[in-house]
């Protein structure tokens, strides 16, 4: 029998959720929902892997969520105020890591299944116990039904993922190249970046396929050594992209034929790489992996003596790009054919802990919106008890962690369907008597729902849909069934006064409407890069400072200020114009590439090249660049954003800050025409420590110009529109 694609997935999601329940009926446990709601989560990644990984995580969740309801239980269960105050900083420590993209699925489990057996259990020892065993027993149950059927019907490998997205990557590398090509045969000119952007953004990207894949593709767990030298590779490539827009940026127009004939070679070279990975990856075997070649455009007629040191500087740049394509070609040849290759493990180094603001902000929001749930709970005669506040935690929880999510609209969803399962649960399921057709209705119903609902973008009413189908019809899925409309509606009016608690929270404390995070993010870009190059100015020799830390990196500022501008609602604000913020967040994207290359240049200079002079040129300069970050270009306060004289002022601010930036860039290319052939600093300088201080001194000079043009579309963009959004319920 034939079955579209887009049936498949539904048929394996219903029949995991109808196994769950049924199997949990068979073996007398009690709440079959929780199984189901292990099913559901699971079913809801991209992949097999990630769904694997996520049902380890679900698991492990679960068990630390036990260890750690029976320590508060057992400290502090006569004790009301030292526990809600415990309880309060367990929770927020959960939510802040919550977000983590590696484990924060377990942080999210541990809060979760915590609360639910400390208000279900009642410090009660016996209850307590009990309901921590049942939630383990049918969280497994959940994740074996899953895995079970998503073994036996149409099973699917994450590697098919991973190798289409790295197609896509060599695809778009393929173009830039054959874009390169076309412009050095038609200009004479070499400026095209070979796929500068893509490199970075990539790279979280294969990193998270390859860690899922991992899972379910014994193929991808027996290379894991290769796997990760590959993204060593990648890194090191985006590095060398950054290096390659700094060498080219100061080339002669055109180039000479000597020259053009040289990197015409390099990129022909790097096409026929790329080809042949693109044949690998699709099971095939065509192409070639030529042999990286030594580039000789320094060694250029004597009338191109004034861009010796552009020239050299190319040079190696272009001639590391051949042997690291090279080489990576030969680590995907490794994995994809099994070749047997004597490679070394390349160990990721541990990124170390970071502050994440943003994260914070939601462990104080969670925090204010528990402590609201308490006060709800203790001085307000709610009933359903301390239901009020595990559904607060819980709900805003999840709240927090989902990007620029409408509290409303999801209030209406949970509403809508609310309605449909509890027409079925007061019409329909009276009727049955027999388990299997319970296990029809819930197959039925979760085939709809993931069939309808079948886009991307829909996983919420996906998720949302099946849950309160196991939520509301919980009663039914007893071994004694229950039909009771009351606790039903008792739950639907607690969920809407949390919904409100949420709302009030997220929207006055720290708004998280996407143009504020959009302002926020902005504002911790120049924070992050201010602070950088503070560090670099004062201390070459000295390790970086504990309280950097606490800084959030300039790319994950660029990244997240990027997703916030695809969610602001721009028709509301019509005198901002979204092209001149999707060119400043390129832009930011730019000059992070320009500083990642920087603090390379700078490393490799501090080893083996420094030179007094050169210091004090540079200290001076980052120093400069330092104290211009330091004074905002916007007004960053919330009041008179609306005045003549701060609009005046701030134009005034923004004046200044481009006159100096432009004055220190020539003073900068003043300082680089001494290193063509016949210069004293020829003389005084070894060709190599000549080639890495003219390196240093072009990716300080590109960093300039990069905030130079940073400055111009903050100054057009009229940002400060963005902070006149009115507060609305």
């Amino acid at each position: 029998m034939f079955f579209s694609e887009r049936s498949k997935r539904p048929i394996k999601v219903a029949s995991a959720l109808t196994l769950a329940i049924v199997s949990a009926l068979w073996l007398g446990w009690e709440r079959p929902y929780w199984a189901a709601f292990a099913v559901f989560v699971m079913a809801a990644t991209e992949t097999t892997g990630h769904s694997l990984q996520k049902g380890r995580h679900r698991i492990m969740g679960t068990v630390l969520g036990m260890v750690a309801a029976f320590t508060l239980a057992g400290l502090f269960a006569q004790q009301q105020l030292p526990f809600l105050i415990s309880y309060s900083l367990f929770t927020a420590l959960c939510v802040y890591h919550q977000t983590n993209p590696k484990n924060g699925y377990v942080w999210t489990m541990t809060f979760m299944v915590a609360s639910l057996i400390l208000v279900m259990g009642k410090f009660s020892s016996d209850q307590t116990f009990n309901i921590a065993v049942l939630r383990l027993q049918e969280t497994v149950l959940g994740v074996l039904s899953f895995t079970l059927v998503y073994s036996l019907l149409w099973p699917s490998s994450s590697r098919q993922v991973l190798t289409s997205t790295l197609q896509g990557y060599y695809a778009t590398q393929a173009t830039h190249l054959q874009a390169a090509l076309e412009q050095l045969a038609e200009t004479g000119t070499f400026s095209h970046s070979l796929s500068v952007g893509d490199s970075i953004k990539r790279l979280t990207r294969l990193e998270d396929l390859i860690s899922a894949a991992q899972a379910d593709s014994y193929h991808i767990a027996s290379t894991k050594q290769l796997w990760q030298h590959y993204l060593a590779q990648m890194n090191q490539w985006a590095l060398l992209c950054g290096h390659l827009s700094e060498a080219s940026a100061l080339l002669p127009t055109p180039l000479p034929e000597s020259a053009q004939a040289d990197i015409h070679d390099l990129l022909l070279r790097l096409e026929q790489r790329t080809r042949r990975a693109e044949s690998l990856l699709s099971g095939g075997g065509a192409g070639v992996n030529p042999l990286p070649q030594q580039s000789t455009l320094s060694q250029q007629p004597q009338e191109l003596s004034h861009h010796h040191g552009a020239l050299r500087m190319l040079e190696n740049v272009l001639t590391k790009i051949d042997r690291l394509h090279h080489e990576m070609l030969n680590t995907l040849e490794a994995i994809m054919l099994d070749k047997a290759r004597a490679q070394p493990a390349t160990k990721a180094k541990p990124a170390g802990w970071r502050f994440m603001p943003e994260n914070a902000i939601n462990a104080l929001k969670i925090t204010v919106i528990l402590w609201i749930c308490i006060v709800l709970w203790l001085y307000v005669p709610m009933p359903g008890g301390a239901l009020i506040v595990l559904l607060g935690g819980i709900l805003g929880s999840v709240i927090l962690t989902l990007p620029f999510i409408s509290t409303s609209v999801l209030l209406r969803s949970i509403m809508m369907w609310s309605g449909i399962m509890l027409a079925q649960y007061v019409f329909l399921m009276p009727l049955m008597s027999e388990v299997w057709q319970l296990g029809a209705f819930y197959f039925l119903n979760a085939f709809l729902i993931w069939y309808v609902f079948h886009q991307p973008q829909q996983i919420i009413q996906r998720l949302l849909g099946s849950q309160i189908l196991a939520i509301m019809t919980s009663s039914a899925m007893q071994l004694n069934p229950v039909y009771d409309i009351n606790l039903a509606l008792l739950q639907l009016m607690l969920i809407a006064i949390s919904m409100l608690v949420i709302f009030l929270v997220n929207h006055t404390l720290f708004p998280a409407t996407a143009e504020h995070v959009l302002l926020r993010e902005l504002k911790r870009f120049r924070l992050g890069l201010l602070h950088r190059l503070t560090v670099m100015s004062r201390a070459a020799d000295k390790p970086q400072p504990t309280w950097l830390a606490f800084s959030q990196t300039p790319l994950r500022s660029a990244t997240m200020a990027e997703v916030a501008s695809t969610r602001v609602n721009w028709p509301a604000f019509p005198d901002v114009a979204p092209a001149n913020i999707r060119q400043l967040i390129e832009e930011s994207y730019t000059l992070c590439v320009h500083f990642h290359a920087f603090q390379d240049s700078y490393q490799t200079w501090l080893a083996h090249s420094r030179n007094t002079g050169i210091e004090r040129l540079l200290k001076h300069t980052l120093e400069e660049l330092a104290s211009l970050l330091d004074t905002p270009l916007l007004n960053e306060s919330q009041h008179d954003l609306s005045s003549v004289h701060t609009h005046h002022a701030e134009a005034s601010a923004i004046n200044e800050h481009e006159q100096k930036l432009d004055a220190m860039s020539d003073k900068l290319q003043q300082y680089l025409a001494g290193f063509d052939k016949h210069s004293v600093l020829q003389l005084t300088l070894t060709p190599a420590q000549a080639d890495q201080s003219y390196q240093l001194l072009t990716s300080l000079l590109l960093l300039a110009k990069s905030m130079r043009k940073i400055s111009h579309y903050t100054h057009i963009s009229q940002l400060n529109q963005l902070k006149l959004s009115p507060f609305s319920l």
